[in-house]
C-alpha cells in the first residue's frame, strides 16, 4: 500500500524488498538503467557469512513507541498523528501525519546485524554513489541524501538502517536525521 501523500508517478521501489514498506526513490522523470535503484535485498543475500558466526537473536517487534520518543516526534511532528506499520522481524514503519506537517513523514526501520556488516555498507556505498543520492560526512556510519525527499542512514550504536521520507515535507530532513540517530539505542529497539 502506497505511503499517504507521496504521489512518484509510479516509480516506488524497495530499499529492503521483503516486507519493508515502498520508499519514494524517484519524483521525476524515468531515469537511465545505470540510476536505477540498489536492490538492498539482493546485497544482503551475497554478504558473505562466516559459518563460525552464530545466528543472530530473533529480535523483540519494534515499538514506534520506543523507537520515536515523546519529545522528538512532539519537537518534529508536533500533534502529528503517528501510523505504526510492523514489517517483519527487525522491521517497521512509523508514518506522522498531520498535525504541522505539511505532508506525512515516514521513518523506516531495518535492525538487524546483516545492515551494519563492513562489507555490505560498502556495498551500498558503491551502488548508491552511482544514483542520485549524495553521501553526507559525519552522519551515523553512512548516510545518503536525496534532494529534499529521503535521507538513507546507518547508526553507529544500534545495528539499524533508517530511511526517513519527507517529500515536500518542509522540514530539514538532515537535520531531523542527525538528531534522531543521536537518540537511537539499543534500548530503544526493546534489547535486553
Amino acid at each position: 500500500m502506497p505511503t499517504p501523500g507521496l504521489q512518484c508517478h509510479g516509480l516506488r521501489r524497495q530499499i529492503m524488498g521483503v516486507g519493508l514498506t515502498a520508499v519514494c526513490l524517484s519524483c521525476a522523470a524515468p531515469r537511465p538503467a545505470s540510476e536505477a535503484p540498489a536492490n538492498i535485498a539482493d546485497m544482503l543475500e551475497s554478504a558473505p557469512h562466516s559459518s563460525q558466526e552464530a545466528p543472530p537473536p530473533t529480535p523483540r517487534p519494534l515499538s514506534c513507541a520506543r523507537l520515536v520518543p515523546r519529545d522528538f516526534s512532539d519537537r518534529w511532528f508536533h500533534r502529528a498523528e503517528i501510523v505504526e506499520k510492523q514489517r517483519g522481524s527487525g522491521r517497521a514503519t512509523c508514518t506522522f501525519m498531520g498535525g504541522v506537517l505539511s505532508r506525512p513523514v515516514s521513518l523506516d526501520f531495518i535492525c538487524s546485524e546483516e545492515v551494519v556488516r563492513p562489507r555490505f555498507v560498502e556495498q551500498v556505498r558503491g551502488r548508491f554513489g552511482n544514483m542520485a543520492y549524495q553521501e553526507v560526512p559525519a552522519l551515523g556510519r553512512l548516510a545518503f541524501v536525496r534532494e529534499d525527499m529521503q535521507v538513507i542512514a546507518w547508526d553507529d550504536d544500534a545495528p539499524c538502517l533508517v530511511v526517513l521520507t519527507g517529500f515536500q515535507s518542509r522540514l530539514d530532513l538532515l537535520e531531523l536525521t542527525r538528531e534522531f540517530l543521536h537518540q537511537l539505542s539499543l534500548e530503544s529497539l526493546g534489547s535486553d
